[in-house]
């Protein structure tokens, strides 16, 4: 029997204020070009979004949250606008701690279970 691995708490504090610094600072250069960020989580949102920009295609099940556990615990996304109110960019990020699991392994056990086409 594998042992559950525990999130590590200070680790994920450094890892938000790391983050969260370096948006800041990605802010601002944009913002000199014109171009506002907005920062969410709500993946719903996410998937709405870029449906609606032509030529953008689907986002992956990664991103998806009928698809695979990502919420405010472990993603957020950008969305960039320029002085138009145009979208201008849209990008996702996702952290999982895995611990000693093989990317492959992390994958499968953050997917959500898929009965005959329907998700639960």
């Amino acid at each position: 029997m594998a042992a559950s691995i525990k999130p590590n708490p200070i680790m994920r504090t450094l890892e938000s204020k790391i983050i969260g610094r370096a948006l800041l600072g990605i802010n601002a250069e944009v913002a000199a070009f014109g171009v506002s960020l907005e920062f969410h989580t709500d993946f719903d949102l996410f998937r709405e979004v870029v449906s609606e920009i032509p030529d953008k295609g689907s986002i992956t099940a990664l991103f998806d949250p009928r698809q695979s556990n990502i919420n405010s615990n472990n993603g957020f996304w950008i969305k960039g606008v320029d002085q138009y109110g145009e979208i201008v960019h849209v990008q996702a990020m996702r952290v999982d701690d895995l611990g000693n699991q093989t990317i492959a392994r992390g994958r499968s056990q953050s997917s959500k279970p898929n009965h005959g086409g329907c998700q639960l």
